[in-house]
């Protein structure tokens, strides 16, 4: 059986200031990684990808939670 592993292609861009988020601290575990954009693609609905802005080789998959809590922000 073949099987085949599909990576997301992602892009090194540059953004505008006002669309980069700031963690000061950084991520839990990648502390050195701290500016971020969050990216979506229709593709991979509802997920968004928040991509480290200084490399497209450092990326996470996030979702908002009120996909699965409706009433979350209440």
């Amino acid at each position: 059986m073949k099987t085949a592993t599909a990576e997301p292609q992602l892009e090194t861009r540059i953004y505008k200031q006002d669309t980069i988020l700031r963690f000061e601290e950084g991520l839990i575990g990648f502390a050195e990684y701290k500016s971020f954009v969050l990216l979506e693609n229709a593709g991979i609905e509802p997920l968004r990808v928040l991509q480290f802005a200084g490399s497209p080789d450092v990326a996470f998959f996030v979702l908002d939670p009120k996909v699965r809590v409706p009433d979350y922000y209440n």
